[in-house]
């Protein structure tokens, strides 16, 4: 197959003047030049024999001379993910995958995330790499020429016939990855707006998008890793199993009882550091390990079960299927307007009312609306470019700006609220339930100082450039463990809360089981926050989150 391509493509160079020939020694030559790919190796496991093993193939087999770039993840992960294809730095990755727990029993986003560059493809940054098989291509290829027997060979329902597909015919898997997703799509070629309405219609498009997927190639699954966990049974009970991923879950930490009610637990860390990723919630936490930590330390508003149904955890809600009418007071966040009732009178095919459980943080203030509130609008500013030069915006958050325009608009209330949307799924109400349920990870505060610090560091005197998805020459991915970066965070919260040290430190504060009460030591001015709904004032809120972040940066500073 390979040499059939480069026979091909030795045809086509030839035409503009080029040579590409395959000599005595077993080489493919473009001018007199060895062709060579840029093969990215992981170094922490077995991808590293996998890739070595591959470039003898390719050497011996095909004849392509290998450059094997042997790479940890963090610097592969720079290579192939934050920069654009266009610096032609790469062009084989042995990517690894591990799974989290039991999935959803509905793959919407799989080819989404996999296949199309609308989710998880190399190269974040523009220009992407563009699929170009089609639904025809991926069809007429398994169908010996034809779309109708390629559709037979997939054994669809809903689409018998090359006619019944339509314009879909033309797609690829962005598109397809779209419409399984979002639940609609509008053909730009055809202005017809295909909408997901029934399960074989579903099942026929997964079946077809992961043919065009594997066709095209982006990705090459080769094996699947089954890993064993040792437990000492003389001190751990009750520790719970999942049946993807053994006691590798968040359940099972969390369930595992001892008798002094300790918990010891070691994780491999294959680069000398715990963690591979930067901490930060909004575009870190990336790889399996801190990805495991993360989920014990932080709660979601719903979580999938071991039936791979999504259920309730730290929100209940009611769903409401039909046509509603979206209020005067149903609000979204614009980043110059505000709240603003920007789809009052519009139709919504859901009303979802929300109402979460409103715990303590970590630091002992009492959650409350603002923060679900001021979460929502934080990423309402980060996900949309407003402008030009929009420094709150990160292109990475693509996919989260997709899942916010299906929300018309927000009803806040004491301990939740009531949105209105168009997104819904054609027969699962919780995979519909699971897009609407927002609960945040961190107090308001801090999703407020870390845009500041990466959108304008330079009025805060930050000692360098944040960013929270990618990083690069002069610019840091946000780490929240790292001390420079949290050194840098706290002034941002020191500037915008208008205090100093020796105001935090002679502040204190009660906590009741009512509204937070603060009692100042000495005199203070005190700012209401800004969205209002709580009693909490915003320089004890502050000056608590930087105790937090001051004690946590000399723990780690001392562990190193």
């Amino acid at each position: 197959m390979i040499s059939d391509a480069m026979q091909e493509a030795a045809q086509q160079v030839a035409a503009a003047g080029h040579t590409l020939e395959k000599k005595d020694d077993g080489f493919w030559y473009f001018d007199g030049q060895p062709v060579e790919v840029k093969f990215v190796i992981r170094t922490e496991d077995e991808r590293k024999d996998i890739g070595l093993y591959i470039s003898d193939l390719l050497e011996k087999k095909v004849g392509f001379k290998v450059d094997r770039m042997l790479l940890d993840r963090q610097k592969a992960s720079e290579i192939v993910f934050r920069k654009p294809i266009s610096t032609y730095e790469w062009n084989l990755y042995t990517g690894g995958w591990g799974a989290g727990g039991l999935g959803s029993m509905y793959p919407d986003w799989q080819i989404y995330y996999w296949y199309s560059p609308l989710g998880y493809y190399p190269n974040f940054n523009d220009p992407r790499h563009q699929p170009d098989v089609t639904v025809e291509d991926a069809l007429k290829y398994i169908g010996d020429g034809s779309v109708t027997a390629g559709l037979q060979k997939l054994d669809t329902k809903y689409y018998t016939s090359e006619e019944s597909l339509g314009p879909i015919l033309k797609w690829t898997t962005k598109e397809i990855g779209y419409l399984l997703l979002m639940t609609q799509y509008t053909d730009p070629a055809t202005n017809t707006t295909i909408v997901l309405n029934n399960a074989d219609q579903y099942w026929d498009l997964q079946k077809i998008g992961i043919t065009m997927g594997i066709m095209d190639s982006v990705r090459i699954f080769l094996v699947e890793n089954w890993e064993f966990y040792p437990v000492n049974k003389e001190r751990v009970t009750d520790i719970v199993s999942d049946d993807s991923i053994g006691i590798a879950s968040r359940w099972s930490l969390m369930s595992a009882k001892t008798p002094d009610k300790h918990l010891k637990v070691a994780q491999f860390a294959s680069t000398g550091a715990l963690f591979m990723s930067a901490i930060n919630p909004v575009g870190g936490i990336t790889d399996v390990y801190s990805t495991r930590l993360w989920n014990l330390i932080h709660d979601t508003g719903g979580t999938t079960n071991f039936d791979g149904i999504y259920v309730p955890y730290r929100c209940k809600w009611t769903l409401e299927r039909g046509e509603f009418t979206v209020p005067d007071d149903a609000v979204i966040y614009n980043q110059t307007q505000g709240w603003i009732a920007a789809h009052a009178g519009e139709t919504a095919k859901v009303k979802v009312t929300v109402t979460c459980d409103m715990g303590d943080w970590q630091n002992g203030v009492k959650m409350t609306v603002d923060d679900i509130k001021y979460y929502i609008a934080f990423y309402y500013a980060w996900a949309y470019k407003d402008t030009p030069d929009d420094p709150y915006y990160d292109s990475a958050l693509s996919d989260t700006a997709a899942t916010y325009q299906t929300y018309l608009g927000f009803q806040f209330t004491d301990n939740g609220y009531v949105v209105y949307g168009t997104y819904v799924h054609p027969f699962a109400d919780d995979i519909t339930a699971s897009n609407y349920i927002l609960y945040p990870s961190m107090p308001w505060e801090m999703y407020w100082a870390m845009g500041e610090l990466v959108a304008n560091g330079d009025a805060y005197d930050a000692s360098s450039k944040y960013s929270f998805s990618s990083s690069g020459e002069g610019l840091l991915q946000l780490d929240l463990l790292t001390k420079q970066h949290v050194d840098d965070l706290a002034k941002v919260i020191l500037k915008i809360s208008g205090l100093t040290w020796d105001d935090i430190t002679s502040t204190t504060t009660t906590t009741e089981t009512g509204p937070s009460v603060t009692t100042p030591t000495t005199p203070t001015t005190s700012t209401e926050t800004s969205t209002g709904g709580g009693n909490t004032t915003t320089y004890v809120v502050v000056g608590l989150v930087i105790i937090v972040i001051a004690a946590a940066a000399w723990y780690f500073t001392k562990k190193k």
